[in-house]
């Protein structure tokens, strides 16, 4: 199902979060980490966005985020560009009025989706899924039980990964520590 056929249009905004966040993640499959993973990468990516001044101020909290999460050095470079030329008039807002969690299916995004899944508003569950079936799987049977014990959530699954081969001779099959999926 295409994102936009499910949502509508996106604000410029989201659009260029979605491009930041599919840069990063990208970078992150794109560059193995080696064994143990005791290996810290120094990554820069250039990224066009249309909201530089809304987005490039946040560079510190950016940065240490990126680190936290995947113990690597960040550099991302914004250009500024003209978001009409880039994302044309039909740019529209999001109507989703409920709350969002990013849910993985462990331990943790299960607590959360139980604390706020019991609100009035809905609770949108948003997965990442690849190739692996024990995932899919446990998100979807956790998100039915949810529906079945009366919680409001609506789940919506992603499947985000890469295609075989490319300078570092990626393998898409193989799905290392990806630690920067929930970007």
């Amino acid at each position: 199902e295409d994102f936009e056929s499910r949502y509508g249009l996106i604000s410029s905004l989201e659009h260029d979060l979605l491009r930041i966040a599919g840069s990063v993640f990208a970078a992150d499959r794109a560059s193995p980490r080696g064994d143990r993973e005791e290996y810290r990468r120094h990554i820069t990516r250039r990224i066009p966005i249309a909201n530089y001044h809304r987005i490039a101020p946040l560079e510190p909290i950016r940065n240490r985020l990126l680190r936290q999460l995947s113990n690597d050095i960040w550099i991302l470079n914004f250009v500024p560009v003209d978001p009409m030329r880039e994302y044309g008039p039909d740019c529209g807002h999001s109507e989703w009025e409920g709350d969002a969690l990013l849910f993985s299916g462990g331990l943790d995004s299960l607590a959360g989706a139980l604390q706020f899944g019991s609100n009035e508003k809905p609770l949108l569950l948003s997965s990442h899924v690849t190739k692996n079936p024990a995932t899919d799987g446990a998100q979807r049977e956790l998100v039915a039980e949810m529906l079945q014990r009366g919680f409001n959530v609506e789940h919506t699954q992603f499947f985000v990964s890469s295609r075989d081969g490319g300078p570092t001779n990626l393998a898409h099959q193989v799905e290392p520590s990806q630690r920067t999926r929930s970007i």
